[in-house]
């Protein structure tokens, strides 16, 4: 439609062929499954452009996002603060 929703992003772009993502959306948009589609589009996306991984790093307190994000990417290390997935394209 015509109203924003939020932001997918490809960041932090590294020399061995990988790069950060993020998925935002407003609350009003949020637990409709947009964000497991977005993040599903940006790993689409980074294997078209030649990435080799993309990576995530969450809040340990974002338990909505650690469970998203678990559907599209690896966990590979838990710290007391923040939760580290990536998945090899």
């Amino acid at each position: 439609g015509d109203s924003f929703a939020g932001e997918a992003t490809l960041y932090g772009f590294d020399l061995l062929g990988g790069c950060e993502c993020a998925v935002r959306l407003l609350p009003k948009f949020r637990h409709n499954g947009y964000a497991t589609l977005a993040l599903e589009l940006l790993k689409e996306l980074a294997g078209s452009i030649g990435l080799v991984y993309l990576s995530a790093t969450v809040d340990q307190n974002n338990q909505a996002s650690i469970k998203m994000t678990k559907k599209c990417l690896d966990e590979i290390e838990r710290g007391e603060d923040k939760v580290k997935f990536r998945a090899y394209l």
